[in-house]
């Protein structure tokens, strides 16, 4: 986890939200909800990069979605207002049972330089 403060201008999320209970249509249903709201935001920038479904071993049902996005421009308080919003969004959604956004980073392979 990482402070508020220490939020990146540019990078990545990945929205991992999962299912309660099973219906066919519910990864084209999440699918529509998640660009809307991409619309809706104009903050920062937001872009959609894949749309990934999760599924348990061995199963052809879905659980769950995992959303990669691309941003930029953004500050510690277009993150807080985002992360407010969808709340909000989520909550209403009586199907999506949890969801999470995750700040996807870069790991440094070479050895802190002196």
């Amino acid at each position: 986890m990482i402070a508020i403060e220490d939020v990146p201008r540019a990078g990545m999320f990945l929205i991992v939200i999962r299912f309660e209970g099973y219906e066919n249509n519910y990864t084209v249903r999440t699918r529509k909800r998640l660009m809307l709201m991409f619309e809706s935001i104009t903050e920062f920038k937001l872009e959609s990069i894949t749309f990934s479904l999760i599924k348990p071993d061995n199963s052809s049902r879905t659980t769950g979605i995992m959303q990669l996005c691309a941003f930029s421009e953004l500050t510690p308080e277009h993150y807080k207002k985002f992360h407010s919003f969808l709340s909000k969004w989520c909550a209403n959604i009586s199907w999506w049972r949890t969801w999470n956004i995750l700040i996807v980073q870069d790991v440094d392979l070479e050895e802190n330089k002196k």
